[in-house]
């Protein structure tokens, strides 16, 4: 039987690439610098409210990302997301 964890994730992800490759077809792609002068774009931050909203609902868990300061309690289970878009 396969995971419903894993297969729920891979729909996550399939949607959000989705909306990735829509922002590149489109270049609806801005950006700015993050405090430690690395750039992020406006579909990274999108992309990653939605994985983490998406994750959030779906399994009622942590999830924490490289572009927020979600706090965790990492004595508990949570995602960890690094959403790519290309920076």
């Amino acid at each position: 039987m396969r995971n419903i964890y894993l297969i729920i994730a891979k729909q996550i992800v399939n949607e959000a690439g989705k909306i990735i490759k829509e922002a590149r077809a489109t270049n609806t792609f801005g950006f700015s610098f993050k405090d430690n002068d690395t750039p992020i774009t406006n579909i990274d931050k999108q992309i990653q409210q939605y994985i983490s909203k998406r994750l959030k609902d779906s399994f009622e868990i942590q999830v924490t990302g490289e572009e927020d300061d979600s706090w965790v309690d990492k004595s508990k289970p949570y995602w960890s997301i690094d959403p790519i878009d290309g920076t």
